[in-house]
Protein backbone atom coordinates (compact mmCIF):
# COMPACT_ATOMS: atom_id res chain seq x y z
CA UNK A 1 0.00 0.00 0.00
CA UNK A 2 1.21 3.28 -1.11
CA UNK A 3 1.33 5.77 2.33
CA UNK A 4 0.40 9.16 1.42
CA UNK A 5 -1.67 11.88 3.45
CA UNK A 6 -4.55 10.95 0.56
CA UNK A 7 -4.75 7.80 1.41
CA UNK A 8 -4.55 8.16 5.05
CA UNK A 9 -8.12 7.52 5.55
CA UNK A 10 -7.56 3.82 4.26
CA UNK A 11 -4.66 3.71 6.59
CA UNK A 12 -6.44 4.27 9.59
CA UNK A 13 -9.29 1.54 8.91
CA UNK A 14 -6.36 -1.30 8.83
CA UNK A 15 -5.97 -3.01 11.83
CA UNK A 16 -3.19 -2.29 14.53
CA UNK A 17 -1.11 -4.26 14.18
CA UNK A 18 -0.52 -4.03 10.80
CA UNK A 19 -0.89 -0.14 10.83
CA UNK A 20 1.90 0.29 13.13
CA UNK A 21 3.97 -2.22 10.95
CA UNK A 22 3.53 0.00 8.35
CA UNK A 23 3.82 3.17 10.21
CA UNK A 24 7.59 1.88 11.24
CA UNK A 25 8.33 0.84 7.98
CA UNK A 26 7.70 4.46 6.73
CA UNK A 27 9.46 6.23 9.55
CA UNK A 28 12.57 3.83 8.64
CA UNK A 29 12.61 5.43 5.79
CA UNK A 30 12.62 8.73 6.47
CA UNK A 31 15.04 8.93 10.03
CA UNK A 32 17.91 8.33 7.85
CA UNK A 33 17.48 11.41 6.05
CA UNK A 34 16.42 13.36 9.28
CA UNK A 35 18.83 16.15 10.60
CA UNK A 36 19.93 17.04 14.13
CA UNK A 37 17.89 19.75 13.76
CA UNK A 38 14.28 17.63 13.07
CA UNK A 39 13.21 18.84 16.77
CA UNK A 40 13.13 22.67 16.18
CA UNK A 41 11.53 22.49 12.37
CA UNK A 42 9.20 20.39 14.05
CA UNK A 43 7.82 22.88 16.79
CA UNK A 44 8.39 25.35 14.77
CA UNK A 45 5.53 23.64 12.03
CA UNK A 46 3.61 22.25 15.30
CA UNK A 47 3.76 24.77 18.51
CA UNK A 48 1.57 22.85 20.83
CA UNK A 49 5.48 20.16 20.64
CA UNK A 50 6.62 23.26 22.55
CA UNK A 51 5.81 22.00 26.19
CA UNK A 52 7.94 19.22 27.87
CA UNK A 53 4.62 16.90 26.95
CA UNK A 54 5.21 17.77 23.72
CA UNK A 55 8.82 17.26 23.26
CA UNK A 56 8.67 14.19 24.49
CA UNK A 57 5.83 12.65 22.02
CA UNK A 58 7.95 13.89 19.15
CA UNK A 59 11.27 12.33 20.14
CA UNK A 60 8.96 8.71 21.37
CA UNK A 61 7.70 8.63 17.87
CA UNK A 62 11.08 9.02 16.24
CA UNK A 63 12.76 6.41 18.32
CA UNK A 64 9.99 3.89 19.42
CA UNK A 65 7.88 4.57 16.43
CA UNK A 66 4.77 6.06 18.85
CA UNK A 67 2.02 6.33 15.97
CA UNK A 68 1.51 9.85 14.66
CA UNK A 69 0.94 10.05 11.32
CA UNK A 70 0.95 13.73 11.18
CA UNK A 71 4.40 14.28 12.44
CA UNK A 72 5.58 11.60 9.65
CA UNK A 73 4.32 13.12 6.85
CA UNK A 74 5.70 16.49 7.56
CA UNK A 75 8.88 14.82 8.03
CA UNK A 76 8.46 13.10 5.28
CA UNK A 77 7.71 16.52 3.37
CA UNK A 78 11.02 18.27 5.07
CA UNK A 79 13.67 15.60 5.07
CA UNK A 80 13.32 12.90 2.26
CA UNK A 81 14.66 14.09 -1.04
CA UNK A 82 12.22 13.69 -4.31
CA UNK A 83 12.25 14.01 -7.83
CA UNK A 84 15.46 15.53 -9.29
CA UNK A 85 17.14 16.17 -5.80
CA UNK A 86 16.92 12.37 -4.98
CA UNK A 87 18.83 11.10 -8.22
CA UNK A 88 21.61 14.08 -7.37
Amino acid sequence: MEVSQNNLNAILELPKEQRLKLFREELAKVTPHMSDDYGAFTRREFPHLKTKKGRTHMYNVKLYGSEDWELLFFWKRLFVPTGSMAAA
